[in-house]
C-alpha cells in the first residue's frame, strides 16, 4: 500500500465538494523499525556572542533637537531663545550618549587587514586634472550648460 504525500492529504482536505476518498491520518501510525538517534554536535569554539546593545535613544533625541533648534533659527518666526535652549539640551544629549558608550565602532576584523599600495594611473589622473580646469573654464558664466557639465561630469569619472 502506497502512503499519500502531504500534497494528496492537502487536496483531500481542500476539495470538500467531491465526495471521493477522504485521506484520514491517524495518530496512532507506528513506525516500523525506525528509530531515530539525533546527536547534537557540541560547538568547537565557543560563539561570538556580544551583547545586544541598547537602541541609541540620546543620539537619535539629539537629532531631532538638533532639527528643532535649527527650525527655531528659521525665517519668519526666529527664536533665539528657543533655538538656544535646543542646541544645549542637544549637547548635552550628546555628550551623554558619549558617556554612555552609545558611540563605539565595531571592532576591526584581522583578516581584512592588507597593505594598499597607493597607485594610481598617472594617464587617468592628468587627463582628469586637464578636464577639470577645462570644467572650471567653462563654468565662467554661472551657467550650467550641456558643455561644462559634460566637461565636470567627465573630469569626475
Amino acid at each position: 500500500m502506497e502512503e499519500p504525500s502531504v500534497l494528496d492529504y492537502v487536496k483531500s482536505k481542500l476539495k470538500f465538494w467531491q465526495r471521493g476518498e477522504k485521506i484520514i491520518i491517524t495518530t496512532s501510525a507506528t513506525f516500523s523499525g525506525v528509530e531515530e538517534k539525533v546527536k547534537i554536535a557540541e560547538p568547537s569554539q565557543p560563539a561570538n556572542l556580544q551583547p545586544a546593545t541598547a537602541w541609541p535613544w540620546r543620539s537619535l533625541l539629539a537629532l531631532a533637537l538638533a532639527l528643532g533648534g535649527q527650525r527655531a533659527f528659521e525665517p519668519g518666526g526666529r527664536s533665539l531663545g528657543m533655538g538656544l535652549g535646543l542646541y544645549l539640551a542637544v549637547a548635552a544629549l550628546l555628550i551623554w550618549a558619549c558617556w554612555r558608550g552609545e558611540w563605539s565602532l565595531a571592532p576591526q576584523r584581522l583578516s581584512e587587514s592588507h597593505e594598499d599600495t597607493f597607485k594610481v594611473n598617472r594617464i587617468a589622473f592628468f587627463a582628469s586634472i586637464a578636464l577639470a580646469i577645462a570644467a572650471f573654464l567653462a563654468f565662467g558664466d554661472n551657467l550650467f550648460t550641456s558643455f561644462n557639465v559634460t566637461m565636470w561630469a567627465l573630469a569626475l569619472i
